[in-house]
């Protein structure tokens, strides 16, 4: 019985470690959108409230759980045996602290909105920047993934 559960279980660690990666990295596409929509676009001339606040933090701890769980279900993959050579754990842990730099920027980018004046949002609402900000954010997220 034991025997078996060491060779199952591996086979599922790595497949878990797959499926996890790919589950935060949809959760932290989910939270810049809610960063976005609550603390930036919801109204230029007012603050977000406290249940978005709240909310905010409670979604940032549920994906660092969730990059914590990935790196913990990384780590159960050294037993494996494998055929095709050894697990590409290093691919893994990269992404890993992508996801960790990307969460990071996302918490930082939501403490600059709370703080930012409400004429400056205004100003960053306003149609005429909408094609330079769309044009400025996915180098600027590309850039925070491989820091």
């Amino acid at each position: 019985m034991l025997l078996r559960h060491s060779l199952v279980w591996p086979f599922v660690a790595r497949h878990m470690v797959r499926k996890s990666i790919a589950g935060c990295i949809d959760q932290l596409e989910d939270y810049y959108t809610y960063v976005m929509g609550s603390y930036l676009y919801h109204d230029p001339t007012s603050m977000p409230s406290d249940t978005d606040i709240t909310k905010g933090e409670k979604i940032e701890s549920k994906i660092q759980s969730a990059i914590d769980a990935c790196s913990v279900l990384l780590e159960l993959t050294d037993h494996e045996p494998r055929f095709r050579g050894p697990y590409p754990k290093l691919f893994y842990k990269e992404i890993i602290v992508s996801m960790r730099n990307i969460l990071d920027r996302l918490l930082s980018m939501r403490i600059a909105l709370l703080q930012m004046p409400l004429v400056v949002k205004h100003d960053i609402c306003a149609k005429e920047y909408h094609v330079e900000r769309r044009e400025m954010v996915s180098p600027c997220l590309g850039n925070a993934s491989s820091a």
